[in-house]
């Protein structure tokens, strides 16, 4: 899966971690730290391990959006 910054900080993160793509680890309906209902999505960048993991959400996220193409 490909994901687009929206903002600088989401750019700077792709660039450092996720260029070479993200895999989606899990899926939730809801997670701690935000009220928003999701889906919310757990993604790792494709080359390195989970512990560079971070939730985003897939249709609202303030910065990421995945790429379809």
């Amino acid at each position: 899966m490909k994901l687009a910054g929206k903002s600088k900080k989401g750019r700077e993160r792709i660039k450092r971690d996720g260029a070479d793509g993200w895999t989606i680890q899990r899926t939730e309906d809801r997670i701690a730290f935000s009220s928003d209902r999701g889906p919310w999505l757990l993604v790792i960048p494709a080359c390195l391990t989970d512990s560079k993991s971070r939730w985003i959400h897939e249709s609202r996220d303030p910065n990421f959006e995945i790429v379809t193409k």
